[in-house]
């Protein structure tokens, strides 16, 4: 334990003293005054007065090294980042809830008011429309919203539990449909990236502007742009003299004129080598001439993990599995699309095995660790029954998905 030393801003930024720091201050200050002879222990109540103080005055030296830490968007966390990134026009993503189409089944007429369902397998709860009338048919086909919102999950024909009765509504299935999968709110990391991204826009690299204003577009969660310059086609398939971007979240009418705005001249706008084609035509407000701008979004892929966990005593399966399974779905959703380049400089997107592993134990932090997972039966891929823990690489216009029902565990 060091000695104390006022708050003080150096070349490494701001230095405060410790909780230790400042009791021994405290308690050296007391014997001065009232004699080095008086009995300070640990069960003593002046003790436990300085004690108190001492904390109330490191909760204070705490918060002013959050509120220094929230002057930079390379340190902010939190509401101080949030508010860091309006400087730049930027808002932090929200959270949006996953949808899906499911029918209805019952007497024609019958009225659902505020109807709930829910998940068969994973007990997940699902609001339908506030007011559903069956058709005359018997049925009628409407869109269910998860009560939770980020990407939660449900297999075709797992939606089919009727949580509030009603007369004349017999049943539900989602069929084969599957939901439309939402986002969890957008992470610390992934809001500093796009902030990084967004002050190239002014760069003098094109490259890098169209990149920038991409991710700066309202909506836009993951991004990449790769370019080919050379006359012929490039080893991941991109035509020449050609920008290929890659593009996930936000209207496809904005993400066009981002581009359009900020390619370079003469060049072709690709999205065609991989993910979906998006084709929007921008109109010159100045020329009146219409350019075709190409695009794609990602080809989502889903990763699926199962794991064996080993709870120690005192920890709850009901308590550890949501928390691993909220820890490894908001990892596997925040990895980036492949880095902005070209195809001999891009780094492309990588799930590891070590990474997956510590985010199944980031839960476990801090505080004394509730379980371990088993590293030798830890598996992950692209099929819903994995049995290898080989590094999964994605194609640059790949990105990765996953949800709560997509991670299996398994106590031991």
């Amino acid at each position: 334990m060091g000695s104390y030393a006022p708050p003080t801003i150096g070349s490494a930024g701001l230095t405060i003293p410790t909780y230790q720091e400042i009791l021994a201050l405290f308690t050296q200050a007391f014997l001065a005054i009232y004699g080095q002879n008086y009995y300070l222990g640990n069960d003593s109540p002046a003790y436990e007065l300085l004690s108190v103080l001492a904390l109330a005055d490191s909760d204070a030296m705490n918060g002013l090294q959050l509120a220094y830490n929230n002057m930079s968007p390379a340190t902010a966390t939190g509401a101080g980042l949030s508010l860091l990134v309006l400087l730049n026009g930027l808002a932090r993503l929200p959270a949006s809830n996953s949808t899906c189409t499911v029918t209805l089944t019952g007497f024609p007429g019958a009225l659902v008011t505020n109807g709930v369902i829910q998940n068969s397998a994973t007990g997940d709860l699902w609001n339908l429309p506030s007011v559903v009338t069956i058709g005359p048919g018997g049925t009628i086909s409407v869109t269910a919203t998860a009560q939770q919102s980020g990407p939660v999950n449900a297999n075709a024909s797992q939606l089919t539990v009727i949580v509030t009765p009603t007369g004349g509504w017999t049943s539900v299935t989602n069929g084969s449909n599957l939901p439309s999968l939402g986002v969890a709110t957008e992470t610390d990391s992934a809001l500093r990236q796009r902030q990084a991204a967004s002050v190239e826009l002014p760069s003098q690299t094109l490259l890098d502007g169209t990149y920038a204003a991409i991710l700066a577009t309202p909506g836009v969660s993951r991004a990449t742009v790769l370019e080919n310059d050379g006359a012929t086609s490039d080893s991941l398939g991109n035509p020449g003299h050609s920008i290929s971007a890659v593009v996930q979240g936000g209207t496809n009418a904005a993400v066009a004129q981002a581009i359009y705005a900020n390619r370079g001249l003469g060049v072709l706008t690709n999205g065609s080598t991989g993910g979906t084609l998006v084709t929007v035509n921008v109109t010159s407000p100045t020329s009146g001439i219409v350019t075709a701008i190409n695009f794609a979004t990602p080809q989502l892929v889903t990763i699926y993990v199962s794991l064996d966990v080993h709870l120690y005593t005192g920890a709850s399966a009901g308590v550890v599995g949501p928390a691993i399974q909220a820890a490894l779905v908001a990892y596997i959703n925040a990895l980036p699309l492949a880095t902005p380049g070209s195809a001999t400089t891009t780094q492309l997107c990588v799930i590891s095995f070590g990474e997956l592993v510590a985010a199944a134990n980031s839960p476990n932090v801090p505080g004394p660790a509730t379980y371990s997972v088993r590293a030798a039966s830890f598996f992950f891929g692209t099929s819903s029954s994995p049995s290898t823990n080989t590094d999964i690489q994605l194609s640059f216009y790949q990105a990765a998905q996953s949800a709560t029902g997509d991670i299996v565990i398994t106590y031991v």
